[in-house]
C-alpha cells in the first residue's frame, strides 16, 4: 500500500458530469433515481449556481476546472476557433460534419494532443501537475485537459486505437502519474475499452478505469470523467437530463461499492462532484456565416490558405450558443471592426456583440441592439467575486443592477468578469458575438441541436452549474459566489498546497 500525501490527507475523487442541470439533478433525486449524489450533498454542501467560463463550451470550461483560471488566462479559446499564427481553423470534435471538412486527422490530433501540449498555456499549471510537483499522486479517466508531468506512451487498444495509431496519433502524451484515456493512454493496462470514447459508454469505460486504478492503490486523486450526460441533453434535451445523471449516479456508486461501500469509501475519501456548464434548450437555429457573407464579408473557409482566399477578410467560428469573428488583416482593424460591429448589432436573433477598445485605454465594450456598456477593471463597482470595475452606459445591456457599490446580474452571472477574460483571449477574435435565448449557430457543418440542449453563452441557462462538496472544504461551506475555477483551489487546499502562487481565481 502506498503512503498518504504529506500533510495525511484522504484520497479526492473530483467527478465531472459534463453539462448536468442543477434543476435536472433536483428532480433526479427527488424522484430517488440519483441515490449516491443525494447522499454526497445531504453530507456535504452544494451550490447550484457555479459558474461556469465564458464561453461556456466544454474545451475553455475544462481548461478551467484544471487551471483555475479563465480563457484570459490559460488561452483555450472555445470549441472551435481559428488560430492566427497557423492560419487554420482549430475544431475539437463540434461535430462530425464540421469535423469532416477541418479534416478529421487534425481534429483528432487538436483534441488528444495540441490542446494540451500547445493550445493551454505553460503559464497556467494544471492540478495534475502541482499535485504531483509536491508528491501527490494524480490519476485520470478521460478528461479534455489531462496534461501532467509524466509520458505516457501510445497504447492503441481495440478498433478505435488500432485505427488512431493507423491514422499518425500513436505520439507519447503527458499526463498525471496514472492516464487512462479512451483508447489512446493505458498506464494500468487494464482491460477497459471504450470504443474510442462512443457516446453512451464513456461514462462505463471512466468507471471501469477508476476501479482498476482502486484495485492497485494508484491515486491520491482521481479525476473520474463523465461526459454522457452532456451528450445525451444535446440529443434529447434538458428535461431529459435525469435519465443520464441517474446514468451518472450509478457509476459513482460502482466505484463506491467497490471500496466496500458508502461508509468504507468516505472513510478514505473526500469527494468534489461538479458540472462544468449547464444547458439551454433550443428551438431554433441560424447561420452566422449566411448572416455575414450578406454583409459582403469575405469568409475564409476551412483547410483555405491565406494565399488562395486573397479576397477573405474574416475567419468566424460558432459554436453552439458563442461565436468567435476574427479580422484577417489585423492592420485594417481600426477600420472594419466598427463595420463588423455594426453590421452583427443590427441582427435581431444575435443578443451580444462583445469587442475591445483600445483607442485611449483599453476598455470593453458590448452591445444589445442600439444600446451599448462600456467597462474596464477599476474601483467604481465590486462584483460578487470581488473584482472592482468602472462601467460607462447602458447596464440593462447586460441585465445588470448596481446599488451601495455592488454590481451583479442574474440572468448574465459573473458577466463582467467572464466578458473581461473571454475578450482578452489571443486566441479569440476581434469581436464575439451569443444569440438570444433558445437560439444556437449553425456549426461549420451545418449542425445545431434543435429540440435538444446547448450552451456556449453568458445566459444563466448556459452557465450555472452543479457543485457538491463533501468530506473537504469544511472552511468555505459558506461561499456564496461559486465558479467552476474554484475547484483548483479546492484540490489543492485539500492535499495542504498554496494555490496561489502559481494559480488564481478566475479572472
Amino acid at each position: 500500500m502506498a503512503g498518504k500525501p504529506a500533510n495525511n490527507a484522504k484520497k479526492l475523487m473530483v467527478a465531472v458530469i459534463d453539462g448536468m442541470k442543477p434543476a435536472a439533478l433536483t428532480r433526479t433525486i427527488d424522484s430517488g433515481a440519483a441515490p449516491t449524489l443525494a447522499r454526497l450533498l445531504r453530507d456535504g454542501y452544494g451550490s447550484d449556481e457555479c459558474i461556469s467560463s465564458f464561453p461556456s463550451l466544454t474545451p475553455v470550461a475544462t481548461s478551467t476546472i484544471t487551471t483555475g483560471a479563465g480563457p484570459g488566462r490559460h488561452g483555450v479559446p472555445s470549441m472551435h476557433w481559428y488560430h492566427r499564427a497557423e492560419e487554420r481553423y482549430v475544431d475539437y470534435g463540434i461535430s462530425f460534419p464540421a469535423a469532416r471538412r477541418s479534416g478529421l486527422i487534425t481534429v483528432l490530433k487538436d483534441l488528444v494532443y495540441r490542446i494540451n501540449q500547445e493550445h493551454l498555456s505553460k503559464q497556467t499549471p494544471t492540478f495534475f501537475e502541482r499535485l504531483e510537483a509536491e508528491g501527490v499522486r494524480a490519476a485520470c479517466t478521460t478528461y479534455m485537459i489531462y496534461r501532467g508531468p509524466h509520458e505516457h506512451e501510445f497504447i492503441g487498444s481495440g478498433l478505435g486505437g488500432r485505427i488512431a495509431g493507423v491514422t499518425g496519433m500513436s505520439r507519447v502524451g503527458y499526463g498525471p502519474s496514472e492516464l487512462i484515456y479512451a483508447d489512446i493512454f493505458d498506464s494500468q493496462g487494464s482491460a477497459c475499452r471504450s470504443s474510442f470514447s462512443v457516446p453512451g459508454r464513456r461514462d462505463r469505460h471512466a468507471a471501469c478505469a477508476a476501479l482498476k486504478l482502486m484495485e492497485n492503490d494508484a491515486y491520491d486523486f482521481l479525476l473520474l470523467s463523465l461526459p454522457d450526460n452532456d451528450n445525451y441533453s444535446h440529443r434529447i434535451g434538458p428535461d431529459a437530463q435525469p435519465t443520464s445523471i441517474s446514468h451518472a449516479d450509478a457509476q459513482i456508486q460502482k466505484v463506491i461499492d467497490a471500496y466496500g461501500g458508502y461508509r468504507a469509501f468516505m472513510e478514505d475519501h473526500a469527494v468534489i462532484v461538479l458540472s462544468d456548464h449547464s444547458h439551454s434548450l433550443v428551438h431554433e437555429s441560424f447561420d452566422l456565416l449566411g448572416m455575414l457573407r450578406a454583409e459582403d464579408w469575405g469568409i475564409i473557409q476551412p483547410r483555405q490558405s491565406r494565399r488562395k482566399a486573397k479576397d477573405a477578410q474574416l475567419a468566424v467560428s460558432p459554436a453552439a450558443r458563442f461565436g468567435s469573428v476574427y479580422i484577417l488583416d489585423r492592420e485594417h482593424r481600426g477600420r472594419e471592426l466598427p463595420l463588423l460591429v455594426h453590421d452583427l448589432r443590427g441582427q435581431e436573433k444575435i443578443e451580444h456583440v462583445m469587442w475591445l477598445n483600445y483607442g485611449g485605454g483599453r476598455e470593453a465594450a458590448v452591445a444589445s441592439g442600439r444600446r451599448e456598456l462600456r467597462f474596464a477593471p477599476g474601483d467604481t463597482y465590486t462584483d460578487s467575486r470581488g473584482l472592482s470595475w468602472d462601467v460607462e452606459g447602458d447596464l440593462e445591456v447586460l441585465d445588470l443592477v448596481a446599488a451601495d457599490g455592488m454590481i451583479e446580474s442574474r440572468t448574465n452571472p459573473d458577466a463582467l468578469g467572464r466578458a473581461w477574460s473571454a475578450l482578452n483571449c489571443e486566441g479569440l477574435g476581434d469581436v464575439l458575438v451569443t444569440p438570444r435565448l433558445g437560439l444556437e449557430f449553425l456549426d461549420w457543418g451545418g449542425v445545431a441541436h434543435v429540440g435538444g440542449g446547448t450552451h456556449g453563452s453568458l445566459h444563466t441557462d448556459d452557465s450555472a452549474a452543479q457543485l457538491i462538496v463533501t468530506g473537504t472544504g469544511d472552511s468555505r461551506e459558506h461561499q456564496q459566489a461559486w465558479s467552476i475555477g474554484d475547484v483548483y483551489s479546492l484540490v489543492l487546499e485539500h492535499f495542504g498546497i498554496d494555490p496561489a502562487p502559481k494559480g488564481a481565481p478566475v479572472e
